[in-house]
């Protein structure tokens, strides 16, 4: 028996990326935003390890928030494409959110299913859902880049721990948008 394997894009680990739900072009420019904003994830990770070694850590601090300019940027030019976002406005509204939470694990009770909650009413009652959840993403990188521009190598344990744990928070979130968006989830 012959299995044919086709390349699948890689964005299982993607962040507020609209897979599906509208057009190609505006999952291409959330997809590149997203990238950008992981690979800012990976640059501000290897500078808590710099702290956390004592090493210079400002060349992944300043790499960082570089990237996430980019994110926010590609995230912009996503929001700039008026009918797409109609057509995922669509697709947000006709989610049915409590059976795709069922599906993806989302338990009951935990800060998760607080979000998804959050996600749903956003879909259900906002004007605008793919443009809100979108620029959910837009002012989580505007928090992240404050965040890593004020770490300093004198900055207490306890204070770079909550930096580190707010990345944590907004990859998290922002995998929820994602899935939110993803069409092949049903």
């Amino acid at each position: 028996m012959l299995c044919i394997l086709l390349p699948a894009p890689a964005i299982a680990a993607s962040m507020c990326v609209t897979d599906g739900a509208a057009s190609p072009k505006l999952h291409e420019r959330t997809a590149r935003a997203s990238a950008n904003f992981l690979e800012a994830a990976s640059q501000a990770m290897l500078m808590f390890r710099a702290l956390d070694l004592g090493e210079d850590f400002q060349r992944y601090a300043h790499k960082a928030a570089l990237l996430l300019d980019d994110a926010v940027a590609g995230y912009k030019a996503a929001l700039g494409l008026k009918d797409e976002l109609g057509t995922a406005d669509q697709f947000l509204r006709e989610r049915s959110f409590d059976r795709l939470g069922r599906l993806l694990g989302i338990t009951p009770g935990t800060l998760n299913y607080v979000r998804w909650e959050a996600l749903a009413r956003i879909a259900r009652e906002s004007k605008t859902p793919a443009a809100d959840l979108i620029d959910v993403c837009v002012k989580s990188a505007a928090q992240l880049k404050y965040i890593i521009t004020s770490v300093t190598a004198d900055m207490h344990r306890v204070q770079v721990r909550k930096a580190a744990g707010t990345w944590y928070a907004v990859l998290s979130h922002g995998a929820l948008v994602s899935d939110a968006f993803d069409a092949s989830v049903r």
